[in-house]
């Protein structure tokens, strides 16, 4: 039975590679809240990580920006060192410990029979819309990449799988939830795309919601056209009809034998809201690189 007595704070203790050399040498097993240094790190990953994966470069990547920038936290996981003295568990975190040059607090745990290292990993990574979710925010997945594609335009990368720039090439779960308080309004923008077939609902809302700091009413006028087509008992402003031009070249790209990429995609929805709002249509919609990302104001 777990009683009040068998729990308690552990202080942190700073970890140098002596001391990661002295406790393995002598098999001792047992939790350590640890301020590990690099060149502890360094030792682990030198002499003791010889049957781990790969290491992924974005994932490296990640942790030593989070490190670098102060957002590295304890969060209770664990770095695994097994009774052979082989890392376990948490070799990106050490690669990144050592290419930051920083120290980490983590939690270690020392003398794991190395019989269990396939039993590792194998739960479900928490992702942007999990914690969404968690706090309470309606149509998540959508909702998280509508987020990260917003943040992707004002990082010149719309339309991309991943974010650039302050955010790296990995999205922060913690910079979901800083997006969601820095664009309160991003919610409304998902309930009007979340149902867009011709672009993909998370993009269509982050162009919405791009659309509606410029002009609300144009937005809606401009998306409900894409979403919906021109009704012949309306009649439509030069935002409508490049609306409707938009919807004609959607359809046409969606029966194609390639797949169009959402960041072209993303740039012809601009071309054709800019050429509404400036009233100057061009004779075909195209989008060329050299072309930029632009909303006209």
């Amino acid at each position: 039975m777990l009683t009040a007595t068998k729990v308690h704070d552990i202080e942190a203790v700073e970890i140098h590679a002596e001391d990661v050399a002295e406790i393995i040498s002598s098999g001792q097993a047992g939790v350590c809240r640890a301020v590990l240094f690099p060149e502890a790190a360094g030792l682990l990953l030198a002499k003791h990580n010889t049957r781990n994966r790969g290491v992924k470069r974005h994932q490296r990547e990640f942790l030593k920006r989070q490190i670098e920038r102060e957002q590295f936290a304890y969060n209770g996981e664990t770095i695994v060192i097994g009774d052979d003295g082989q890392v376990m568990n948490g070799q990106h975190r050490l690669t990144a410990c050592v290419a930051a040059g920083v120290p980490i607090e983590v939690l270690m745990v020392f003398g794991v029979p190395a019989k269990h290292f396939v039993t590792i990993d194998q739960g479900a990574r928490r992702n942007a819309a999990d914690v969404l979710t968690i706090e309470g925010h309606k149509s998540c997945t959508c909702l998280a990449g509508c987020l990260r594609q917003i943040d992707n335009y004002f990082n010149d990368c719309l339309g991309r799988s991943h974010a650039k720039g302050s955010i790296g090439d990995r999205a922060d779960n913690a910079r979901a939830l800083q997006l969601v308080d820095k664009y309160p309004d991003v919610a409304a923008s998902v309930s009007v795309m979340l149902h867009c077939r011709l672009t993909p609902p998370a993009l269509a809302s982050a162009l919405h919601y791009l659309f509606c700091m410029v002009d609300r009413e144009q937005a809606d006028e401009f998306c409900g056209v894409v979403l919906d087509g021109v009704k012949p008992d309306v009649t439509y402003s030069d935002i409508g009809k490049a609306a409707a031009m938009l919807r004609e070249w959607l359809m046409r790209a969606a029966i194609g034998f390639k797949k169009t990429p959402p960041h072209y995609i993303a740039n012809v929805w601009i071309k054709a809201w800019n050429a509404g709002r400036t009233g100057v249509f061009p004779k075909i919609l195209v989008y060329k690189d050299f072309e930029g990302q632009i909303l006209i104001k």
